[in-house]
């Protein structure tokens, strides 16, 4: 399983798991990795921060086809967005680069009569040139005026990626506080403690007895004594 949450825009976090018991063979390919048994799918929902209530996030969802991120990201928009489209992907441990062309819708909007009805062919064809080293080494000025330097090209400037993940300690309470106090002190029996790991960013939280008694303490009505009740004196 492979998950990525992109936020704003210059955010992102990912995460991918295997089964436990999954075996991985020196020869086995990407769909023997995440799509052993056939039946994946790749689903890509769009979730407006101001989404009212009422409305659902957009859902868009696919079969899983493709040796690679990139050939299953092509396949998506083909067959969900209907717009043809050529990805290229690379990366290392400490840096990743990435090249995406589209063609554009040609109806509606203010499409251009005199629209250059080749310049798909051509340009995903110069696009699918490029190799893995040039995207993890140059610049996207660079790679743009190399690969399409008989294009007219317009540089919109750059915004920078981040990883940044969204688990805190209230969204930790609360999940565990919904799991009730009885399985927690199961697990409390069992292991001593309760460890709550993210698996995006794999930061632990550790939960003793008594951190485990707190959480439901603060749920508890408050009684008061007499003796806790100020006298007002006339």
């Amino acid at each position: 399983k492979v998950v990525v949450e992109v936020k704003n825009r210059t955010t992102v976090r990912a995460m991918a798991k295997l089964r436990e018991d999954a075996k991985i063979a020196d020869n086995s390919s990407f769909q023997d990795l995440i799509n052993a048994d056939a039946e994946g799918q790749c689903a890509i929902i769009l979730d407006p921060a101001n989404r009212r209530p009422s409305d659902q996030p957009y859902m868009g969802v696919v079969p899983l086809v493709g040796d690679s991120i990139a050939a299953i990201l092509e396949n998506y928009m083909e067959q969900s967005e209907q717009l043809p489209t050529k990805i290229s992907l690379a990366s290392t441990s400490k840096i990743i680069g990435g090249l995406l062309v589209q063609k554009m819708p040609e109806d509606g909007g203010t499409a251009n009569k005199d629209m250059d009805k080749d310049a798909w062919p051509r340009i995903s064809q110069i696009a699918g040139t490029l190799k893995e080293d040039e995207l993890l080494t140059l610049g996207q000025d660079v790679i743009l005026r190399r690969l399409f330097w008989q294009e007219k090209i317009q540089l919109l400037g750059t915004e920078e990626i981040q990883f940044q993940c969204g688990c805190s300690k209230e969204k930790t309470d609360a999940m565990l506080k919904s799991l009730g106090k009885k399985e927690l002190e199961d697990i409390l029996k069992a292991e001593g403690k309760v460890e709550v790991t993210c698996q995006f960013c794999n930061k632990t939280i550790t939960y003793s007895p008594a951190d485990i008694e707190a959480l439901f303490l603060e749920d508890s009505p408050m009684t008061v004594s007499k003796e806790d009740v100020p006298s007002t004196r006339q």
